[in-house]
């Protein structure tokens, strides 16, 4: 195996390094031709910022869309990440930081340098930017702004303001040097609401955006994934990356780099398989944190119940001549029917059939009525989160609405789950057995 792990996990991929979304990219290039503005979206680390990186590399961009140097020189591509804004910067802050970046990317460009000039010190005001806006685009200029963590700007205290959004779609609609692409965690529905009740105005600004929603990779891209990075990972190396990490592209990243760095340490695959193991909680908890808080109730609650099934499938299933352990299984029997009850309530419903959209959860293919988290690693995170202050399935019922029966029926069956779940992960026989049916039980996905 080579020394170097080729698994890029913790940052965004290079464009010599990027793969997959043919689709998206030829779609967003061809609306960046065309003058028309979108958003990319999608949950965290799905992918946001390596598009948007590779859809501004030039090489690329003339590759794919068969510009000579010429040509393609027209594209003017400045990318801001919106996230590392200071506190003082405001909407004039940011056009001058705009030309700002023009001007560095100019480069010989003589007729646009003489622009940029003319314009100096007098692009303050919205006729201003509006007349340069104008001008480049009767030249055929384009200046393709993107604006990554977009729902961040949108947060930041100065602005706050409707007429910065106004002003930007206006030039992004009615002049042609002006094409905005936004990446954003919220879809451009959140976004126009968002913008509804921060900037207290009726009209959404943001429905010129089509939306290019990014998901988890299919099964052939991720084959892909493997045979990319030329490392001889086995079948049983592969199918256990896959049922811990499932489709989507970081955790996909992360669990190999940890498998490949694992096998660097030991040439006995199951040790180097629970080295992985050990790892998870520590490594992906950033990641598990930051999708739970994009998360709304319904999802959590439902992500929850089909999580704790999952943990306590692989022991209730099975009989053991030990009587303690026995009476362990023919609880957690018991709770297998208390979270059926308890997902058949319209509100978990309907969390469960956002989480399958997302690809966070997936029909059991053996068993249409039973659903199993896509990512197994999800698991490991949730048995730590349990019992955490801020963990709160109860408060999510109360938030959609539950009977004050129901949340006490959630309450028991919360405080049960947690005590067995908590006890079974400390008893090392169970535990093993857990931890092979959720590997185990990836492979169903797998398949």
């Amino acid at each position: 195996m080579s020394r170097v792990n080729p698994f890029i996990y913790g940052r965004p991929l290079r464009p010599n390094e990027f793969f997959d979304r043919e689709g998206e990219l030829k779609s967003l290039w061809n609306r960046i031709l065309t003058n028309q503005s979108s958003a990319v979206t999608g949950e965290p680390m799905i992918g946001k910022t390596s598009l948007l990186l590779k859809l501004s590399d030039m090489e690329s961009f003339k590759e794919a869309n068969g510009l000579d140097d010429s040509e393609a020189a027209k594209f003017k591509f400045v990318l801001f990440d919106c996230m590392t804004f200071e506190t003082w910067m405001n909407p004039n802050g940011f056009w001058r930081k705009v030309l700002k970046e023009l001007k560095r990317g100019a480069g010989d460009d003589t007729e646009f340098q003489k622009i940029l000039e003319r314009f100096e010190g007098y692009f303050d005001t919205f006729e201003d930017r509006k007349d340069f806006f104008t001008e480049i685009g009767r030249k055929g200029y384009k200046v393709v702004l993107m604006l990554d963590e977009f729902d961040t700007l949108l947060r930041h205290q100065n602005f706050k303001t409707s007429s910065f959004y106004g002003q930007l779609r206006h030039l992004a609609n009615l002049t042609d040097g002006l094409v905005v692409i936004a990446s954003s965690r919220m879809s451009v529905s959140e976004l126009n609401e968002e913008g509804r009740g921060i900037l207290n105005v009726g009209s959404p600004f943001f429905n010129n955006w089509i939306e290019f929603k990014l998901k988890g990779f299919d099964l052939k891209t991720i084959n892909e994934f493997f045979n990319r990075s030329q490392t001889p990972f086995t079948d049983e190396d592969r199918e256990f990356i896959l049922s811990l990490a499932g489709v989507h592209p970081a955790l996909l990243q992360g669990i190999a780099s940890t498998l490949f760095e694992a096998k660097s340490r030991t040439v006995d695959p199951k040790n180097a398989r629970q080295i992985v193991l050990g790892e998870i909680p520590a490594k992906f908890r950033q990641y598990f944190d930051d999708i739970w808080e994009r998360f709304d109730s319904a999802k959590k609650l439902a992500a929850y119940l089909v999580g704790i099934g999952d943990m306590i499938e692989g022991p209730s299933g099975k009989h053991y001549p030990n009587p303690e352990i026995e009476r362990i299984r023919n609880e957690l029997s018991e709770l297998n029917v208390e979270i059926s009850e308890l997902l058949s309530l319209r509100p978990v419903l309907n969390g469960l059939k956002e989480l399958e959209e997302l690809g966070f959860i997936y029909v059991d293919p053996e068993n249409k009525e039973d659903y199993d988290v896509t990512s197994r690693a999800f698991l490991f995170w949730l048995e730590d989160k349990m019992g955490e202050p801020d963990f709160n399935p109860v408060e999510w019922a109360e938030d959609l609405g539950f009977s004050s029966k129901e949340r006490k029926k959630l309450d028991s069956f919360v405080k049960k789950a947690t005590q067995k779940i908590k006890a079974l992960f400390q008893n090392p026989f169970i535990r093993e057995i857990i931890v092979e049916f959720i590997i185990d039980g990836g492979r169903k996905f797998v398949m």
